[in-house]
């Protein structure tokens, strides 16, 4: 996490995104930006949202960028800007609801934080609400194992579908909608 972050940042990411407040929700902000993979300036959370005034910082392990920000309101921004994505639901959820570590969310919290980039908060949260060492089928490193036992191939294609599967239905929903415009096109020929 880089230093020039405020000590209360955590409140203000949670008040601008329209979050909860709640202690545990500060804890888990808290937790993340501990496990962090980037160090960019104002951002504790692996944030690669653009804002105006942001800039590169880092490579995140997504393939997205982690930015450096002019001061913690347009981190906070960026913040709520990215968890309002459709790409974490899981994660919005659960920092909705104010329990980020309640057992039935923890599987879904896992892998849009995969999503976001942020592996290392990843594996850290996987390991603190599992218990063990490692979450289902993560090796701890944030990368997905080889398909050598069944919790690993299992956790792959759960991973695939999350992705693959948004990725499919938005383009489904775009098709229909051009397949509706096309019919009523014909209908006013």
């Amino acid at each position: 996490m880089a230093g020039s972050v405020s000590p209360l940042w955590q409140r203000v990411y949670l008040k601008t995104a329209g979050l909860p407040q709640w202690s545990e929700n500060v804890q888990f902000l808290t937790e993340w930006g501990r496990n962090a993979n980037s160090g960019c300036d104002y951002n504790a959370l692996d944030l690669s949202k653009v804002e105006k005034g942001s800039r590169r910082c880092s490579l995140l392990p997504n393939g997205r960028h982690a930015r450096s920000y002019p001061d913690t309101q347009t981190a906070a921004n960026a913040f709520a800007d990215q968890l309002n994505l459709t790409d974490y639901p899981h994660l919005r959820e659960a920092l909705a609801g104010g329990h980020p570590y309640a057992a039935s969310v923890v599987a879904g919290v896992g892998l849009d934080l995969e999503k976001w980039g942020s592996t290392r908060w990843q594996a850290a949260y996987l390991k603190q609400t599992t218990g063990s060492g490692q979450g289902a089928g993560d090796t701890g490193s944030g990368r997905v194992p080889s398909s050598q036992n069944v919790s690993g191939a299992w956790t792959r294609l759960q991973r695939t579908f999350a992705v693959e599967g948004h990725k499919t239905i938005v383009e489904l929903r775009k098709s229909a909608a051009n397949l509706r415009r096309i019919e009523r096109r014909l209908r006013r020929a």
